[in-house]
């Protein structure tokens, strides 16, 4: 039972009826305002991500870019839009080099090697400091073994 003195404490809501037009809608946010607030709510992720961003667009896709060199005959002073277009000229000059064959055949047999001794020997390495009780030992040896993977090969 709802007295007087509850019904005036309480708010009285705006409630439509099921069926009957509903007097002030309610506002639609455009495209941009959610857009605006998904940046402002998740900003922190994006700081986050900028580093990534930005080194994948200078060393992953800058060079892409800049791989439109190897088809022209490239002249510092003109710069790349300057440049003659000469095609797949520079490549037919290396496939038709006398060391062409020589380089195909080291690239196979490094990549072989590395792949026929390397991987048996990352095995046995693994398995072998698994075994190792000397924590300390083992991380010093995992980390020295695995720093050439950050160095070039080149």
């Amino acid at each position: 039972m709802t007295t007087h003195a509850d019904s005036t404490v309480t708010e009285k809501k705006h409630v439509a009826a099921p069926g009957t037009a509903v007097s002030h809608p309610r506002h639609i946010p455009s495209r941009i305002q959610v857009a605006r607030r998904a940046l402002r709510q998740h900003r922190w992720v994006y700081i986050l991500m900028a580093p990534t961003l930005i080194y994948f667009v200078i060393f992953k896709y800058g060079p892409l870019w800049n791989a439109q060199i190897a088809f022209k005959d490239f002249k510092p002073l003109l710069g790349v839009w300057g440049s003659p277009w000469v095609g797949l000229e520079h490549f037919k000059t290396f496939v038709n080099s006398f060391y062409f064959d020589q380089l195909i055949a080291n690239t196979i047999f490094f990549s072989t090697a590395k792949l026929v001794l390397g991987l048996p020997i990352a095995v046995i390495m693994a398995l072998a400091l698994h075994e190792t009780l000397l924590k300390r030992f083992r991380t010093v040896v995992q980390t020295i073994v695995y720093l050439p993977h950050f160095l070039s090969w080149v």
